[in-house]
């Protein structure tokens, strides 16, 4: 949602160390901080979707919020059709974003932040499709010095969708949640010199797939092991500013990545399963680790 963006960067080819775990380009977006002084609501309607954004003080000059949310109503207009099958029919998806800030110091501000949305399409009373993720996130920005400050976000995410088979009261759902502790430190050794360096830690909870049937159906329910999953990352990076018309940015990023317990293991070469074992809770089944070495110059 537009309402919601400061500001956003888009690395196209060659990203900082401080980004990984993706292949292809990033979008790195800022939402806003809220306006410190005055009330203001704004918004707007459209033929195709409509939003609404409320933002202002928490305390004056010291705490801020904001909330912004959109809905389209494709399927409103769907009611208006003469086909049974489109009258009954759902097509619409929702999203929330909300932000508060809040300065406790001249050296410390908190920022609770977090993303709502869902996407949902029903053709009458055959299928549906619902899928949506949820965020939140609670970050500390410390400045130690002139020159230090840095940025800790403890981060949440769920990413779910179901798929729902309604003609034989049958839902298939799957989902994929991360716990995040992140740290980046930024030093500025002069105008033309700025160093990056942290952490990323993050628990992943994966469930590939889960049936749930209604009593009225033969289908059992079922519910495919569980994968857990502990990515870590240490990343270094320099920029460095030369006559205000080259810029290099060159730095490493160490990135493990941990199969863990608890969990359900099968050996099966030739296709025949052979042997079968069990991991417990903390327990390791492979690590993978990887350098992966950064660097860019552009001239201007």
């Amino acid at each position: 949602n537009n309402d919601a963006i400061k500001y956003f960067t888009l690395y196209k080819v060659n990203m900082p160390a401080e980004y990984g775990g993706r292949l292809a380009s990033v979008l790195d977006i800022k939402m806003k901080d809220g306006n410190s002084k005055d009330y203001v609501i704004g918004g707007g309607i459209g033929l195709i979707s409509s939003r609404l954004n409320i933002e202002g003080p928490i305390v004056q000059d010291k705490g801020s919020f904001i909330v912004t949310a959109r809905r389209t109503y494709a399927d409103l207009f769907l009611k208006l059709s003469k086909n049974q099958q489109l009258k009954k029919s759902i097509l619409y998806f929702y999203d929330i974003n909300a932000k508060a800030n809040y300065k406790i110091c001249k050296r410390d501000c908190l920022f609770l932040s977090g993303y709502f949305g869902q996407d949902k399409f029903g053709l009458q009373d055959r299928f549906s499709i619902v899928y949506g993720n949820s965020t939140g996130t609670l970050r500390w920005n410390h400045i130690f010095s002139d020159k230090l400050f840095s940025n800790t976000s403890f981060i949440f995410n769920n990413f779910n969708y179901t798929i729902g088979i309604n003609v034989a009261s049958i839902d298939v759902k799957s989902v994929i949640q991360d716990f995040s502790l992140k740290e980046d430190l930024d030093y500025y050794l002069n105008s033309h010199n700025k160093l990056k360096f942290g952490f990323l830690t993050t628990f992943h909870t994966i469930v590939p797939g889960e049936i749930l049937s209604s009593d009225t159906t033969q289908i059992n329910n079922i519910l495919l092991t569980k994968n857990y999953g502990w990515e870590n990352a240490v990343y270094a990076q320099h920029e460095v500013s030369l006559w205000n018309k080259v810029n290099i940015n060159y730095g490493i990023r160490l990135s493990i990545f941990s199969q863990v317990g608890p969990s359900e293991y099968f050996k099966f070469p030739n296709d025949q399963t052979i042997d079968t074992f069990n991991l417990k809770l903390g327990q390791f089944n492979k690590t993978y680790f990887n350098a992966e070495p950064r660097f860019s110059i552009s001239y201007n």
